[in-house]
């Protein structure tokens, strides 16, 4: 069963419903073509009623037996006085409805054969729309299994066909999208996408406004054939469509599902949240079960891949009522999965050994899903490394590996498997193989990094390629219109030319004083068109140095854009490696402190590691950032306490208080400043509190009215003993000084009601400023 089954089968059934309700629109409806007397003209119209009144009972969605019966009754009546007047159109609509009441009746082979005695009547009056419904029918009645999909699809492909000859371009329309439904279900991504925009150039040539669910399945196949942008692109179309025409229900449910799985792939998982809670919501307005379950695993995982474990538990514990959740061993699977992730993510691991047993019963189950199947061995493996069993996740990495490289479905799939075995070499002594693998899995995620900027870079190159044109064709229009002006000025100048020469070969013959006034008329003519010429050559070399000055400069800007590009690009891609660097490093030391127990050695390497992290997520800041100059202090502080709060054991039980209002700093003063926050919040979590069970560290970060910049961190703990406050004892306490002399800044340490570390110093556009004054 592919991922998504159960939102594609409600939107299968959502546009099989609207494809045969327009399919049928023309089925079975009064003649008003005929050219027959007003007596024959009533029996066929009679005709028709019965046939229509017959078939509006079939096709109830909740059709009973009596109903059935009736139906055939009156389809009877009719079919007979077709026959009767030898009303060829009456008997094919007869035939299709019988085909309808053995359908309903669960007598596949002889409806199937009932249709096709349809079309063939319905070919002998040339009947198009008439063969349509026919193939439609035959379609419809097949089932989507390996064996019948093929045909399905090759009748649907005739209907289309005959509508198309009929003129009915909106039916056909409609067959086409659900015909690409068809064959993304059976992987043929290619033929639905060109089927799919077939669809929507038709919808769009005669201004149908509902293509929420054509925009839908565009941006499912794209996923499909693993295009994320016009995937994404499609989405977003379908959403704002669907909600302009006032969408809701099954199909909107299923839009909104679709643009968060999008997301995910995009690793966007605020945005997948976002959609996924609004599928949800309108699941639960349809009490639609069979997608309330599978929403709801969706939003599970993707809460949890935004570090929102909390949140999350609930949201999969509530499929469990479901009937259908009870009836699917997949289903089970994937929220023991989850759960499992969850309760380790929350570091509660008595609640995840529970899920992890029941995780490592359903590997043994033979009906379980591929892609969850992969999921299992990597729950397997998180839960092994969590509670550091890292040589019991070999035989479940080398699993993970083969299932998913032969995966073949479109959900997110963990591929970190050479981080895992980073972990379980580093954790077994295998150093060698630890490194090489820990390479391999940098070299991947930067891989992935280049691919990303390449795109980019193209998307950029597409960009100045398409406005480099746009200005040629201005410049183009340009010249056109120059050389016009000039072709009707000598036009002119040709037409009075002309003039005058009629004029003097009319006059020849007057008198000589005429004849002389003329001529010097002419000669003043001559010579003021010549000095015209000669000011028209002179502005036109004028304009032609004013545009090749003008080419220059555009060339020159362009030039000097790309340059600054391509050095943001470089300045990011150096504290994109500076950060890799470092947290190498501080990997390496990780595996060297686990060969130390205790003591001033593991002391240093933890130490080492926490201020090479402080350095780290400025570089990450950096990066991540549209200036690569400034940290924005309000928000690495906030992250730097976080990953200091949680390297403790005791960082749960100590009250953190941040005042840092937004404001930015150079890059040579973050770092010193983040060095001197990790060494003063350190040193208050290791000594402030020893024999407490809580206590509170208030940071406060502030600039003054002389734009200076006061850090305090306030503790409320017993104070710092004397020979802690001695410079030669202690390496933080030199450290912070050091780093406060290199910032230029004071530096001040109050023992009262706890210890207070004051440091102030001045931004560095200030220092500089005041230089460059003296």
């Amino acid at each position: 069963m592919k991922p998504g089954l159960y939102i594609a089968v409600a939107v299968l059934f959502f546009i099989l419903i609207t494809t045969y309700n327009a399919s049928c629109q023309s089925f079975i409806e009064l003649d008003r073509a005929t050219p027959n007397t007003n007596h024959i003209q009533t029996d066929t119209n009679q005709v028709l009623l019965l046939l229509k009144s017959s078939k509006d009972l079939i096709m109830k969605s909740d059709v009973t037996k009596a109903e059935v019966d009736s139906s055939e009754r009156m389809m009877k009546q009719g079919g007979h006085l077709a026959y009767k007047l030898n009303y060829l159109r009456g008997q094919g609509n007869e035939l299709l409805i019988y085909a309808l009441i053995l359908r309903q009746r669960k007598r596949n082979d002889q409806s199937f054969k009932t249709a096709l005695q349809a079309i063939k009547v319905f070919a002998k009056i040339n009947d198009f729309a008439g063969q349509a419904d026919g193939f439609n029918i035959i379609g419809d009645g097949l089932s989507n299994n390996d064996d019948q999909i093929v045909k399905r699809i090759s009748y649907f492909q005739k209907a289309i066909h005959m509508l198309f000859k009929s003129g009915q371009k909106e039916r056909a329309a409609i067959l086409l999208t659900y015909l690409g439904d068809l064959e993304i279900w059976s992987s043929r991504y290619d033929d639905a996408l060109k089927d799919l925009n077939h669809s929507l150039i038709i919808f769009k040539s005669i201004g149908y406004k509902k293509l929420q669910a054509t925009y839908d399945l565009i941006a499912y196949d794209y996923l499909h054939l693993g295009n994320i942008n016009e995937a994404l692109k499609y989405n977003l179309l379908a959403v704002q469509t669907a909600e302009t025409n006032g969408e809701s229900g099954t199909l909107l449910s299923t839009i909104y599902n679709r643009a968060g799985l999008t997301y995910s792939f995009a690793d966007n998982w605020q945005k997948a949240v976002e959609y996924q809670k609004k599928a949800l919501h309108q699941a639960y307005k349809m009490k639609d079960s069979v997608g309330i379950v599978q929403i709801s695993l969706n939003l599970g995982g993707s809460m949890l891949k935004s570090k929102n474990a909390a949140e999350a538990i609930p949201i999969i514990n509530s499929v469990k009522s479901f009937k259908v959740f009870q009836e699917d061993n997949s289903g089970k699977a994937r929220v023991a999965t989850l759960l499992l992730r969850a309760y380790i993510q929350k570091k509660d691991y008595k609640s995840a050994e529970i899920y992890f047993k029941e995780v490592k019963q359903f590997i043994a189950l033979k009906d379980i899903e591929q892609n969850v199947y992969v999921k299992l061995f990597s729950g397997i493996i998180a839960y092994y490394q969590a509670t550091n069993q890292f040589e019991k996740t070999y035989p479940f990495i080398a699993a993970h590996i083969k299932y998913r490289t032969t995966l073949k479905v479109s959900v997110p799939i963990d591929d970190n498997d050479d981080l895992n075995l980073f972990k379980a070499d580093s954790a077994a002594g295998k150093m060698f193989s630890a490194v090489r693998h820990l390479q391999r899995y940098m070299f991947l995620s930067d891989s992935l990094m280049s691919e990303k900027n390449r795109k980019q870079a193209s998307l950029l190159e597409i960009q100045f390629e398409a406005d480099k044109k746009d200005r040629d064709i201005r410049f183009k229009t340009k010249n056109i219109k120059l050389l016009t002006r000039q072709t009707q000025l000598q036009k002119i100048s040709f037409r009075q030319e002309r003039i005058i020469r009629n004029w003097i070969i009319a006059a020849s013959g007057l008198l000589l004083l005429v004849i002389a006034i003329l001529y010097n008329r002419f000669r003043l003519k001559k010579r003021n068109n010549r000095f015209l010429e000669a000011q028209h050559l002179s502005l036109q070399v004028q304009q032609e140095e004013i545009n090749k000055k003008n080419e220059d400069l555009v060339y020159l800007s362009e030039k000097q854009s790309t340059l600054l590009k391509e050095k943001e690009w470089l300045l990011r891609e150096i504290h994109h490696r500076v950060k890799n660097n470092l947290q190498i490093t501080m990997s390496l030391l990780n595996i060297q402190s686990s060969y130390l127990e205790t003591g001033f050695a593991l002391d240093a390497i933890v130490n080492s590691q926490r201020r090479m992290q402080a350095m780290s997520l400025i570089h990450i800041k950096l990066y991540q950032s549209d200036n690569l100059a400034y940290i924005d202090m309000s928000s690495y502080i906030p992250e730097l306490v976080g990953y200091l709060k949680d390297s403790f054991s005791d960082g749960d039980f100590i009250i953190f208080e941040l005042h840092t209002p937004s404001f930015q700093l150079d890059i040579s003063q973050a770092v010193p400043v983040g060095l001197i926050l990790n060494e003063a919040i350190t040193n208050a979590i290791k000594y402030a509190f020893q024999g407490r069970n809580t206590g509170r560290i208030k940071i406060v970060m502030q600039q003054d009215n002389n734009e200076v910049y006061i850090l305090k961190i306030i503790d409320d703990g017993i104070g710092m003993p004397d020979n802690k406050g001695d410079k030669k004892k202690s390496f933080g306490m030199n450290l912070m000084r050091g780093l406060t002399q290199q910032i230029q800044g004071d530096f001040c340490i109050e023992n009262k009601n706890g210890t207070t570390v004051t440091i102030c110093f001045k931004d560095v556009k200030l220092m500089i400023e005041e230089l460059s004054k003296k």
